[in-house]
C-alpha cells in the first residue's frame, strides 16, 4: 500500500525522474505526458511509478504493490505518446481504439487531450484494475 496518494518510487532507475524521461521531448509531447501523468494519478491514487528502459527508450508504468503489477504506462514518442494499458485482452474498450499486437496490453497514440479524456482515462483505468484483481 501506498504511503500517500500519488506516491512515486522508482523500482528499475533509481534516481531517475520522470522529468529526466522528458526532457528533451518536444513541448507539446512533455505536457501530453505530464496531464496524462496527472490524470493516472488521480484516478487511481494507489499507482506508483518506475521509470524503465534503457539508453534511448525509456517508459514510466505504474502498477499497484510492486514493480510486477502493472496496469499502464506512458512512453514518449517523437510527435505523441503512447499510453499503455495492460490487461486488454480481459477488457473491452471501444474507444479509444488500442493498438498493438501485444498479448496482454496495447497503446493508444496521444497526440491532444482534451477535456473527456480524463474521464475516459479513469474509466480505462478503472477497468485495467477491476481485471488485474490488484
Amino acid at each position: 500500500m501506498c504511503p500517500w496518494p500519488g506516491y512515486v518510487k522508482n523500482y528499475k532507475m533509481p534516481g531517475y525522474s520522470f522529468d529526466d524521461m522528458i526532457t528533451g521531448q518536444a513541448s507539446a509531447v512533455s505536457t501530453t505526458a505530464r496531464e496524462l501523468r496527472r490524470m493516472l494519478l488521480k484516478a487511481e491514487p494507489r499507482l506508483e511509478e518506475q521509470i524503465s528502459g534503457g539508453a534511448k527508450i525509456k517508459v514510466a508504468l505504474y502498477g499497484i504493490g510492486g514493480p510486477n503489477n502493472i496496469i499502464a504506462g506512458i512512453q514518449p514518442a517523437a510527435d505523441h505518446c503512447k499510453l499503455y494499458l495492460h490487461f486488454t485482452d480481459k477488457i473491452n474498450l471501444e474507444t479509444p481504439p488500442l493498438e498493438g499486437k501485444g498479448k496482454h496490453a496495447k497503446h493508444v497514440k496521444v497526440t491532444q487531450l482534451t477535456p473527456e479524456w480524463e474521464q475516459k482515462l479513469a474509466e480505462m483505468v478503472r477497468a485495467v484494475i477491476i481485471a488485474s484483481g490488484y
